[in-house]
């Protein structure tokens, strides 16, 4: 399995995937989510097309990871 992290400004996120991509893609799907219901609530909103454009932004790191495998840095 693959897992995700990503920090913004006001959160952490994490996320897991069969892939890195999927992974990835998880963070951004999460991340325009956020971006819509904060847009609903009258604030400025960063919508991404693509973990690329996200990446432009934000560094996500993948790790990948076995069951009961461990990292840490």
């Amino acid at each position: 399995m693959f897992v995700a992290m990503m920090e913004s400004e006001s959160r952490s996120w994490v996320a897991l995937g069969k892939t890195e991509k999927e992974a990835k893609n998880a963070i951004l799907a999460e991340w325009n989510e956020l971006q819509r219901m904060l847009g609903n609530h009258g604030f400025n909103n960063n919508w991404c097309e693509s973990v690329e454009e996200l990446e432009e932004w934000y560094q996500v790191t993948v790790v990948r990871l076995d069951a009961g495998e461990c990292v840490h840095w």
